[in-house]
């Protein structure tokens, strides 16, 4: 039982390091990527979408965060 057990957990680890390999769509870099965020509110923060540590994260990683 248990060489069954480690066969098969080699295979799927061997398996998941080829999954990676597969050819990737070449994507414009100036696009700019959505992330939505979800976090309790914080009394210290009045506003983060007009944050300077919100924009800072947004300009250096190209990405538009809402919350």
């Amino acid at each position: 039982m248990k060489r069954i057990i480690s066969l098969s957990l080699a295979l799927i680890m061997t398996m998941g390091v080829f999954t990676g390999c597969g050819k990737k769509e070449a994507s414009d870099p100036s696009e700019k990527v959505t992330l939505t965020v979800g976090i309790p509110q914080s009394s210290t923060v009045t506003d983060y979408d007009d944050n300077a540590f919100t924009n800072y994260i947004e300009e250096i990683a190209n990405v538009e965060i809402e919350f």
